[in-house]
């Protein structure tokens, strides 16, 4: 099984508050270029909107 992909850690909800947000971007916006064919710049656009959807409370401080 050492062949399959994970993609769930893109969709995992990050524990630390600090770099958590940039890294779990990062990872998304990783994940959507390679499923796409997207430039970086737009994968990154997407994976920030993504950040508010899958992190509800990440967004009430």
């Amino acid at each position: 099984m050492a062949d399959k992909i994970d993609f769930t850690r893109a969709y995992s909800v990050p524990r630390s508050p600090s770099n958590a947000r940039l890294s779990w971007i990062k990872r998304r916006a990783r994940c959507i270029a390679m499923a796409f064919q997207v430039n970086r710049r737009e994968a990154v656009a997407s994976a920030a909107g993504d950040w508010h959807m899958f992190n509800p409370t990440a967004t009430q401080h």
